[in-house]
């Protein structure tokens, strides 16, 4: 079997030699500390993963990957900061679309779990003739505008100020649905199957909206999720990529053609999620604990098992929301 190529660049060239040690047996790696030099190459060959560093004086890796996703969609593509750096976040998610985000110092085994998962999603993508690039232009994303009616959008924001805007843009072409409180979210997601974009506000409860969206996209990863924020947490944010493969950030305070634009283009991505499945490989997430933990319940049952209680500060709350709404989330999903 050939093997995937991996692209990496990085301004430290000890950054790229443990890279190339890492991954040279399984892979072929291509280094190197100019970004421009990689974006040439990437014109020129397929490349599976690419693994870039932010903050590099000749272009930012925020930056490098918003031009690979242009040149090659289907590259899988994972950008290395040592930094807390905000910024690159909501950039890398906006405009890059990036699979993972990992932080120096990483964990080898860690890296390589991630690098392998890029690389075996990237080769069936690029082995898959019916997976074009979709196209997120503004005339393609108009041209859909009187198709969205029959797909619903839900809104948690206990301030109310995403509802109103989204509710402003869309209530004409699709049913939105406000809630604040997760239990809601998961009530009005259970009885509304046709919702395929989720609007959340992480002011408050951060951990239970990273769990929440965790859930959500390992168990219906056609559905969209896009976050507003007034910048919380680096560590939150970047979980909230690597766990929930978040689609948009959207700082406060919001402006109207924000919204319009980016709930616009998740609609787009939800439909053509629904046509072509196979698009939804490049979007996976690890089994959250949660998940785990009910699947083990659920086994523990069937067997006669006794289970034992969740032990996590949100056991008794939500637990048993969490099983009744995978379970209905598991009635309706498409394949």
């Amino acid at each position: 079997m050939d093997k995937a190529t991996l692209l990496c660049i990085d301004d430290e060239q000890k950054i790229l030699n443990t890279l190339q040690v890492l991954f040279k047996r399984k892979y072929n790696v291509i280094a190197t500390t100019d970004p421009y030099e990689a974006l040439e190459f990437l014109e020129n060959n397929v490349v599976h993963v690419l693994i870039s560093d932010q903050r590099m004086p000749i272009m930012l890796g925020s930056e490098l990957l918003k031009k690979a996703k242009d040149i090659s969609p289907n590259t899988m593509r994972i950008l290395l900061t040592g930094y807390s750096d905000l910024s690159a976040v909501i950039s890398s998610v906006n405009e890059g679309e990036i699979y993972r985000f990992i932080s120096k110092p990483w964990v080898n085994n860690e890296v390589k779990n991630v690098v392998d998962s890029a690389a075996l999603i990237a080769k069936r993508i690029f082995a898959n003739d019916k997976l074009k690039p979709i196209d997120d232009s503004e005339q393609a994303v108009e041209s859909m505008a009187t198709e969205f009616s029959d797909t619903g959008i839900l809104v948690f924001d206990n301030e109310k100020q995403s509802h109103q805007a989204v509710y402003k843009e869309f209530a004409e072409i699709c049913s939105v649905y406000p809630v604040d409180e997760i239990g809601l979210m998961m009530q009005t997601l259970e009885e509304h199957p046709e919702i395929g974009v989720v609007v959340v506000d992480i002011a408050s409860n951060t951990e239970d909206i990273i769990e929440f969206i965790s859930v959500l996209k390992y168990e219906r990863p056609e559905v969209l999720t896009i976050v507003t924020t007034e910048l919380t947490g680096f560590q939150a944010m970047v979980s909230l990529i690597n766990q929930g493969q978040i689609f948009r950030y959207m700082v406060k305070p919001l402006k109207d053609s924000q919204v319009k634009h980016s709930v616009e283009i998740a609609l787009k991505r939800y439909d053509a999620y629904k046509k072509t499945p196979e698009y939804l490989e490049r979007h996976q997430v690890a089994t959250p604990k949660v998940i785990q933990e009910i699947n083990n319940s659920q086994q523990n049952n069937n067997s006669g098992a006794v289970t034992a209680n969740r032990t996590s500060q949100s056991s008794s709350a939500l637990s048993n929301l969490y099983g009744k709404f995978v379970r209905k989330l598991r009635l309706f999903k498409f394949s």
